[in-house]
């Protein structure tokens, strides 16, 4: 037996050795989150949402997620140079532990200690080939993460937006999903509270702003009038009150 069959075993073992972890990761129990560093919440990523990472992602893309926990396991599993963004310091310390007890590397993931509002901004101009939106679910933060990555994300990259039964991920997923008429994003999957988009354009708003928008110009619950209809109305009003002061003067 030479060295490459070494090599060529090593390798072996140390694949099936990750495939097991994932397996034991989607298996769930896992106590990652906590409010503080003395309770532990066994809460995560479905394990259909898991593997959809682990077979989309492939290893060298560059991939963020706001939050951390099973699916920072998943991304380091992928083998993508990954960021995770969590003001939660003994989250963190739980998922390193958990991979050096499995032998699962997290030599090309980052975790970066601080709230998604603070810390995005300054994560740099690379381009992005996948996002997870699973962090602070609180409004506005939910959009403000989704501002700072998807301007980030290449066309054709993936953003996932998870707990969609919130409403702040319901209501993400309702502008994302209207968006499909502008050729700005298109629907790729649905899971039960989770939703995928892949971002067709580099641009992700028109010149002509909000009035472009399917989201913001569909009829409002509050009073069922068109806010672009609202818009022209206010316009043409003010047009005429200028022509009656222009005869009015010209009168006078």
């Amino acid at each position: 037996m030479g060295a490459a069959d070494l090599d060529e075993g090593d390798s072996e073992r140390k694949t099936l050795a990750v495939h097991a972890a994932f397996e034991e990761l989607i298996d769930g129990g896992w106590g990652f989150h906590g409010w503080t560093a003395n309770d532990s919440l066994e809460i995560g990523l479905s394990p259909e949402v898991l593997k959809f990472i682990v077979e989309r992602v492939r290893p060298g893309d560059r991939t963020v997620e706001t939050g951390s926990g099973y699916s920072t396991v998943a991304f380091a599993i992928a083998g993508s140079e990954h960021t995770a963004v969590s003001p939660a310091p003994w989250e963190h310390e739980r998922i390193r532990r958990w991979c050096d007890e499995r032998g699962i590397s997290l030599s090309n993931v980052s975790i970066r200690e601080g709230f998604s509002q603070e810390v995005l901004p300054g994560l740099g101009p690379e381009s992005l080939d996948f996002v997870l939106i699973d962090g602070d679910h609180s409004f506005p933060t939910v959009f403000v993460d989704y501002w700072y990555t998807a301007s980030r994300l290449r066309p054709g990259g993936l953003l996932v937006v998870d707990d969609t039964q919130i409403r702040t991920g319901d209501v993400l997923c309702e502008f994302l999903e209207a968006e499909a008429d502008t050729g700005r994003w298109r629907t790729e999957c649905r899971f039960p509270t989770t939703a995928v988009f892949m971002k067709m354009t580099e641009q992700l708003i028109d010149l002509q702003g909000w009035a472009a928008q399917p989201y913001c110009t569909k009829p409002s619950s509050r009073d069922g009038a068109s806010l672009v209809n609202r818009f022209r109305r206010r316009l043409r009003s003010r047009t005429r009150l200028r022509e009656l002061r222009n005869r009015l003067r010209g009168t006078g």
